[in-house]
């Protein structure tokens, strides 16, 4: 395995989910090869990476932390490329889809809705506008009702 040269880093999402034998693996990686780890998940993962369930589980893994951050909500810098990356141009549109990113869910839902209001919008062969927005996002975010 060549990791020498450079500076490697591995970033692992959802590590909420990794169990006490791929935290170990990982930590051999940075221990033999000097990667970087980065840990993104739900606020679980403090927990879990603090101590583990009896406090002592993960307790050479949190030794080597270098620094945490914790982020409250989405930045509107991420919103905002990700609307340029969806070609999303209009004013209404961009204000409309800035409030879903401030929801729960943030940049996930936000997709969604995009992807949706563009397929809504494309037997008019026109961009999506507000209406499909919005009527993409009733699609994704209501119940499901039983059909007869």
């Amino acid at each position: 395995m060549k990791l020498a040269g450079g500076q490697p880093l591995i970033i692992v999402d959802e590590a909420q989910h990794l169990g006490l034998q791929a935290f170990e693996q990982l930590r051999a990686l940075h221990d033999e090869y000097g990667i970087g780890l980065a840990f993104v998940g739900n606020e679980a993962i403090h927990s879990v990476l603090a101590g583990g369930r009896n406090g002592s589980e993960h307790a050479q893994l949190s030794s080597r932390f270098g620094f945490r951050v914790v982020q409250r909500g989405v930045a509107d810098e991420d919103v905002q490329i990700v609307l340029d990356g969806w070609e999303i141009e209009g004013e209404a549109e961009r204000k409309y889809l800035g409030t879903i990113a401030a929801r729960a869910g943030a940049l996930r839902v936000m997709g969604k809705v995009i992807r949706l209001a563009w397929m809504l919008a494309q037997p008019t062969g026109q961009r999506p506008t507000v209406v499909h927005m919005r009527a993409a996002y009733e699609q994704q975010t209501r119940s499901p009702r039983a059909t007869a």
